[in-house]
């Protein structure tokens, strides 16, 4: 099929269809440029975005992921900004190149076949024009009636004259119009509309071309490089290990520093305990998995009030101040470590965990001890705790001398006037020394003194 044969009566209508498509070229280039703008705009303004950030220099694998993101992102930018650029070079500028170059060819067709269109339509209208013109005058002869004299034949033979070379003249338009008719179909449309059908199938297969040069390198640079880049992206989300990464800061940060507070465990279940004295060795026995038996021995022998004859009087007293003695129980400053957690059975009990560093301040014969953790004082059966190693921490305290700086192992509550609080990492400096007590002034200018086995030399 084809414009000059299946069209040739369609000059105008084919005209329109080219103009109209050509005029559209304009429209996709500058849609095209518009594209390629968004993306160059928003490729440089990601890409301003990623430079304005810069991750910390935490280590770890969710670390690497945050960078990772940036970098991928980064990517994206860069991408945009070449399929931005490639949307202007390769695929919008080619169409409005073509449309320019071709416009001289159409104005050339379009303006050589209006004139020819033109003057047929001309001679067409003078063609019709005598055509009236001779059927007129032919009816002019053919109506007359008029005498036999010769005015009247002379009007006659001036009329049948005029109708004669109207007749001419129709022939001769006639002749002219069929000429050039034959010409115009057979010759100028057929060529006209061959080269404008030309024009148009060069105008579809560009844009053809274009549309699948634009599939292609969205599939194989731009959208290819986006997968690429997400893909690498995942691949690290992948490896991101967050027990790892808790793991690492806690080895690239820990100190040797023995820490007292209590680290959450497991609560161990209490056995059932049997009511029975313990001696004295029994208390020292603290190496089984679970809590030995609490001491059931009252630690402070309850009082009675018999009746007391004048002969036992004395007898009586002196068992009293017996029992006085045994109820003060001993005093002392040591401290120890909890083997096991104790919650209390009193009021009167030191509640205290697994772990934790108790100073003990009396001892009872009935296995109980006095002690002070946390600011709280109260009593606890011995066979929970161990002492810590007084030798080497004696011997610790002996190297520390006025001037040195030491830190605080553990929380100590003061518990008189002119005594020194202490927190876990507090620096102190050393100002005296008398007896184990350190006299010290803490980083906050406050002085006091605090027991010297809580501290380290730093």
């Amino acid at each position: 099929m084809s414009f000059g044969v299946d069209l040739w009566d369609q000059y105008e209508v084919v005209k329109k269809q080219v103009h109209t498509s050509f005029h559209e070229l304009r429209e996709i280039s500058e849609f095209l440029q518009k594209v390629s703008k968004l993306q160059d705009n928003f490729g440089k303004s990601l890409f301003k975005l990623t430079q304005s950030i810069r991750p910390s220099d935490i280590e770890g694998t969710t670390q690497n992921a945050w960078g990772a993101l940036i970098t991928t992102l980064e990517g994206c930018a860069n991408s945009n900004i070449d399929y931005a650029q490639h949307i202007f070079s390769e695929i919008s500028s080619p169409i409005l190149s073509f449309k320019d170059e071709s416009s001289p060819t159409r104005k050339e067709l379009f303006s050589t076949c209006d004139k020819k269109t033109r003057e047929l339509k001309m001679l067409k209208s003078k063609f019709e024009t005598a055509t009236q013109k001779s059927s007129k005058a032919d009816s002019d002869v053919d109506g007359f009636k008029g005498s036999n004299d010769s005015k009247s034949q002379a009007k006659l033979d001036k009329l049948k004259k005029a109708a004669a070379k109207a007749t001419d003249e129709k022939n001769t338009a006639q002749s002219n119009y069929e000429s050039f008719k034959k010409s115009y179909y057979s010759e100028i449309i057929p060529k006209t509309l061959s080269e404008l059908q030309k024009l148009e199938e060069e105008r579809m297969n560009l844009l053809k071309k274009q549309f699948e040069k634009f599939v292609e390198y969205s599939k194989t640079k731009y959208i290819s490089s986006l997968d690429q880049l997400i893909q690498r992206f995942d691949t690290t989300v992948c490896g991101v290990n967050v027990n790892k990464d808790i793991e690492s800061f806690i080895d690239k940060n820990k100190t040797l520093n023995r820490n007292p507070v209590v680290q959450p465990k497991q609560v161990q279940e209490k056995p059932k305990i049997e009511f029975e004295d313990t001696n004295e060795s029994q208390v020292q026995e603290t190496q089984t998995q679970s809590p030995p038996p609490v001491i059931t021995q009252d630690p402070l022998p309850q009082q009675t009030n018999p009746m007391i004859s004048p002969a036992n009087q004395v007898l009586e007293e002196d068992e009293n101040d017996e029992d006085s003695s045994e109820s003060e129980g001993e005093e002392c400053d040591f401290l120890v470590k909890a083997f096991y957690d104790y919650a209390g059975a009193e009021e009167s009990d030191l509640v205290f965990s697994q772990n934790d560093i108790i100073r003990v301040v009396r001892k009872h014969s009935t296995g109980w001890w006095e002690g002070i953790v946390d600011g709280k004082q109260g009593l606890f059966p011995s066979n929970f705790v161990e002492p810590l190693d007084e030798q080497q921490k004696t011997s610790d305290v002996e190297q520390i001398n006025i001037g040195d700086k030491c830190r605080a192992l553990y929380d100590y509550s003061k518990e008189a006037d002119g005594e020194l609080d202490l927190k876990e990492g507090d620096i102190i400096t050393i100002k005296g020394n008398e007896g184990g007590w350190f006299l010290g002034v803490n980083e906050k200018g406050i002085e006091g003194t605090f027991p010297g086995n809580y501290v380290e030399k730093v």
